[in-house]
């Protein structure tokens, strides 16, 4: 019996207009425990070149997904939040009647993954909201100024 092994690294930027991601060539494995080991439990290290974005074992014989793991950021909370906080998470199958293992670590600002978010979100309004404020503070400087002429 075979195990494959698909490993997806990253270039380390996390914006829409520079990231990109490849996916390896699969490495097989004969034993399922040896497959499993390939999946990391906690946060993969990554370099200033990127690294493991995602990785899925499957059994060769059945063509199962039998583990998989994960790098997620946060997106849409303003332009360095996505290097703010990081989550890797999964499930591995160990089999033999096992329940399933799920993993999570992340790290970011808050005690969990949602504290992480909804803090870069609370972030993200408070600055949006101060930008609002100055943009409706210059028009009106400029409607006084207009009203002066």
């Amino acid at each position: 019996m075979s195990f494959q092994v698909t490993e997806t690294h990253n270039n380390g930027y996390r914006c829409g207009c520079c990231h990109w991601s490849d996916d390896r060539a699969p490495k097989w494995y004969e034993s399922r425990e040896e497959a499993l080991e390939q999946v990391p439990r906690t946060m993969p290290g990554e370099t200033e070149w990127g690294g493991l974005e995602s990785i899925e074992v499957i059994d060769g014989s059945t063509g199962e997904t039998i583990a998989e793991g994960r790098l997620s950021w946060p997106i849409g909370y303003g332009k360095s939040a996505n290097y703010q906080a990081t989550r890797w998470y999964g499930w591995i199958d160990p089999g033999d009647d096992q329940p399933l293992i799920h993993f999570e670590d992340f790290k970011g600002p808050g005690e969990t993954w949602e504290d992480s978010i909804n803090i870069l979100k609370e972030k993200h309004r408070a600055l949006k909201e101060r930008e609002a404020q100055r943009k409706l503070e210059e028009a009106q400087r400029e409607l006084t100024q207009y009203r002066k002429d």
